[in-house]
């Protein structure tokens, strides 16, 4: 693309990892055993579990390592949507862009060691013989490029989910209907499965690509996942059309997503109190916009109302059932069981103002690719060795299984995109 970052640009900023220093503060007890327990069973236990071990053992060194480029987190710990548990960081600066200013940064500081190419797609790795050497590409102007590569080619392209054809070709699990042209993605336009193919091409193997991941927090027909106000699953409520909840919003992405398309329209509302947003003067969106903003223009179909009568009438929901939905959860905060079995019952909605904000499922993380090993080789068919080829982040399979832990995206790409870039500098087979 003409920009740099992909899709850690746009995403929620969000990083799970057990933190000792920040979650004993806050009673939450954690290790890294749970966290891949966690992990492996939020995704069916089909991920490969050397692989889990590595992502989940190696996330705090890489949360360190971040934080020494310069990136910076809030202290307190949330449960990220969709994360299963509180363990999420939440960065300071909007959305992912503090990832990519800490690695453009460091980069920086390296001087002419290094040499970022914008525009300039990958088409075809080099071959000699059986090892990657080097890799073809285009250049904005259509003229050809040729890198080679005296220790290793490294894919680190992202997914497919941008990719209608790839989406439409793989979705055979039966978990998904149509993929097609209808369903949005909150994918930049880059993510178009192009490294995977690639690869493909070079003998590597393709695994779990009938894995795919829907997302809940999509703006209607377009897609995108701006204009969220938080992605703390303690800080909402979601009803249907009808006004009436329909699932447990500290649940696993999937299941949502499934409950939400089962839902007259296929869409629902995320509803906020005052409770949750107490300084709507002070509140920005993750992308650093201001609420005040966001509300007075209904950007994103954003709505208010001083009471849940006036807030139902503003999104044309039944008020009886709107305020049922409310008072009924906040019966099961005050008994610590809710009907739906929501777990993170730590917040009241009583006072008003009330806010709503319309979401849909969109196509948003590919869970198959390249195979690989823990070091990030590359594997063929026969699970040996691509010499030379290595692979990172969502490019790759194995790893997440039939369902991608909220907040686990960015730690993939951090723990195995520093494997991969050790791995390739020692050139070791």
């Amino acid at each position: 693309m003409g920009i740099l970052g992909g899709n850690t640009i746009v995403c929620g900023g969000i990083y799970n990892t057990p933190d000792p220093e920040r979650q004993k503060p806050q009673g939450i007890e954690d290790s890294v055993d749970l966290y891949v327990k966690q992990t492996l069973e939020g995704g069916d236990n089909l991920g490969n579990p050397e692989l889990v071990q590595t992502l989940c053992s190696n996330a705090y060194d890489g949360l360190k390592w971040l934080e020494g480029m310069g990136m910076q987190f809030e202290d307190k710990i949330i449960q990220g949507a969709g994360s299963l548990y509180p363990r999420t960081h939440q960065s300071v600066d909007p959305l992912g862009t503090g990832f990519i200013d800490a690695y453009l940064k460091t980069l920086n500081e390296r001087g002419d060691k290094c040499k970022i190419l914008t525009d300039t797609k990958g088409e075809e790795l080099i071959l000699d013989g059986n090892k990657v050497v080097g890799i073809k590409a285009t250049n904005k102007d259509g003229s050809e490029l040729t890198l080679h590569a005296d220790k290793g080619v490294i894919l680190a392209t992202g997914g497919f989910a941008g990719n209608v054809e790839l989406r439409e070709k793989y979705n055979t699990s039966g978990k998904w209907g149509s993929l097609g042209e209808n369903v949005p993605t909150t994918n930049m336009p880059g993510v178009t499965g192009d490294g995977i193919t690639i690869a493909s091409k070079a003998g590597a193997d393709l695994i779990d690509m009938d894995l795919i991941q829907l997302l809940y927090l999509s703006i209607p027909k377009n897609g995108g996942i701006a204009g969220l106000y938080d992605l703390g699953a303690e800080n909402t409520v979601f009803i249907n059309e009808e006004g009436n909840r329909f699932v447990r919003e500290d649940g696993r992405r999937d299941v949502i997503c499934k409950a939400i398309l089962d839902q007259p329209e296929g869409l629902m509302y995320m509803i906020h109190s005052a409770d949750v947003l107490p300084n709507i003067e002070e509140a920005k969106t993750l992308e650093g916009v201001p609420m005040t903003e966001i509300l007075e223009n209904n950007t994103y179909g954003w709505q208010t109302g001083e009471t849940l009568d006036e807030l139902a009438e503003k999104i044309n929901v039944p008020a009886e059932n709107l305020k049922a939905a409310i008072d009924n959860y906040n019966a099961g905060v005050d008994s610590g069981k809710d009907e739906f079995g929501r777990e993170l019952l730590t917040k009241k909605f009583e006072n008003g103002p009330w806010y709503a904000l319309p979401r849909v499922p969109a196509v948003h993380h590919t869970m198959g690719g390249v195979r690989i090993d823990t070091d990030c080789h590359a594997l063929n068919a026969d699970g040996e060795i691509i010499e030379g080829l290595y692979a990172a982040g969502e490019l790759t399979g194995g790893i997440h299984g039939g369902n991608r832990l909220g907040g686990n995206a960015v730690v993939d790409t951090v723990v195995f995109g520093r494997i991969a870039g050790t791995s390739a500098a020692k050139a070791e087979q």
